[in-house]
């Protein structure tokens, strides 16, 4: 892996595992190679079940994508201190276990976010965190209903959405 986790020299990562490698450590500046990318999770980890944590201060995504997420939760645990992320995508998730981010504290910035939230009432795409100019696209199926399960938790600022919630057997009074 390129550079040494400054803000000067930046981590760049070039395969998955140096990836998260990069994102979880404390404190760390993380930038991924010019030009976007992806990740296929359904190449990566197709059974699901892994929650990747990041606790780097901040990810300059550069257009990378993060596609095929399957009961796969990216979760902040830098604490109160956040980190911020830039153009990161995360795109055709699917999740009935957890949301797809639990991201507490942090800022997001110009991400794009889509996939299928099923599962129980209380499942929610998103858990804290301020989405800053970013787009949403998600469809809501089984007792799933809900963007957050945190009305105070999470602030959307400029934000594009499409919320489908035809499949959905809960009401938005639920």
């Amino acid at each position: 892996m390129q550079g040494n986790g400054t803000a000067e020299s930046p981590f760049i990562p070039e395969s998955w595992e140096k990836f998260v490698t990069a994102v979880g450590t404390d404190g760390a500046y993380v930038s991924m190679p010019d030009g976007g990318g992806y990740f296929d999770m359904n190449e990566i980890a197709p059974e699901g079940g892994k929650y990747i944590y990041t606790r780097c201060k901040v990810l300059n995504g550069n257009d990378w994508e993060i596609r095929n997420a399957y009961n796969i939760c990216f979760q902040n645990t830098s604490g109160s201190s956040g980190s911020t992320i830039n153009r990161l995508h995360f795109l055709n998730g699917f999740t009935d276990s957890s949301p797809l981010l639990n991201m507490s504290y942090c800022k997001l910035n110009d991400c794009k976010f889509s996939g299928v939230i099923a599962g129980r009432a209380n499942n929610a795409a998103l858990t804290n965190g301020t989405y800053n100019y970013c787009s949403m696209n998600f469809k809501f199926i089984d007792e799933a209903f809900q963007v957050s399960q945190s009305k105070e938790g999470v602030t959307c600022n400029y934000v594009n959405a499409v919320i489908d919630h035809c499949d959905s057997k809960m009401t938005a009074d639920a």
